[in-house]
């Protein structure tokens, strides 16, 4: 699952943590009205995020035609791997 990478958690954490860094804590003296209860306040990015959140989890974890695909090469021994263009892709992806 993408989010037991830990990089999701990380994103919402730190928006997380960022959000409550910036509100005011209520001191002894503030007669706030709780009459309308709690609520919970998204600024624009939040809701942006969320929804790409939701997209995100509505999202497979495996793309199963791909698997497919793959193994039936794999299996006829018709996977062809292009040395050149996986060097590139590494040392690209290493280096940017």
């Amino acid at each position: 699952m993408i989010s037991n990478s830990g990089h999701i958690h990380s994103v919402v954490n730190n928006i997380y943590v960022n959000n409550v860094s910036k509100t005011n804590p209520r001191t002894e003296n503030s007669r706030e009205s709780d009459a309308d209860g709690d609520k919970i306040v998204l600024s624009n990015e939040g809701q942006d995020f969320a929804g790409f959140l939701n997209k995100l989890r509505a999202m497979p974890e495996v793309r199963d035609d791909l698997v497919k695909n793959y193994r039936t090469l794999i299996n006829n021994n018709n996977y062809q791997v292009d040395a050149d263009k996986l060097a590139n892709n590494i040392v690209n992806n290493v280096l940017f």
